[in-house]
């Protein structure tokens, strides 16, 4: 098996990323989220010779590539996925009273602060999507700044919400 510089993987991971969104959260985050992804689903195909990693040259080939570029539902949440989750966990009233474009917005700040957690996929139809894994959307939606935002949009919601006694 022949091992080439895990930054020839990188590199043409980046090549399919959007500068501007290379250019808000850079490199870092994309990087040890390849590491890991590499690590789990091809743990032969990675080494470490004096500290520096590679990987075998399967690797880089545009199949592989693409199907690590491909955004996993179950794996990898975009801001969008990461208020889905705060809505189904927090108790709230019924979506329809919610803001999730407010709740989206807010998460997407708290990503521009998370730029070693953050990732880029592509999303079927939408391009480019900025994402975290599961664990870093559990984290997130646990913020001081998502609680106390849920916290307001729902008491709006309860003013707002007429019953109608029959």
């Amino acid at each position: 098996m022949n091992y080439v510089s895990f930054s020839e993987l990188l590199e043409k991971v980046l090549f399919y990323i959007d500068e501007d969104l290379l250019d808000v959260y850079g490199e870092e985050g994309i990087r040890n989220h390849l590491i890991n992804y590499v690590h789990k689903v091809s743990p032969d195909k990675i080494k470490d010779v004096d500290g520096e990693l590679s990987v075998s040259t399967e690797l880089t080939s545009d199949e592989y590539v693409k199907k690590y570029l491909s955004k996993d539902d179950q794996c990898d949440y975009s801001a969008k996925d990461c208020a889905d989750l705060t809505l189904r966990i927090y108790t709230v009233p019924p979506q329809e009273y919610m803001s999730i474009g407010s709740l989206e917005k807010r998460i997407r700040e708290i990503f521009r602060k998370q730029r070693e957690n953050i990732y880029i996929k592509r999303s079927k139809g939408k391009g480019n999507v900025v994402c975290v894994d599961r664990k870093n959307a559990e984290k997130i939606i646990m913020f001081p700044e998502v609680a106390e935002l849920l916290k307001k949009q729902t008491e709006k919601a309860e003013g707002n919400h007429v019953f109608v006694l029959t």
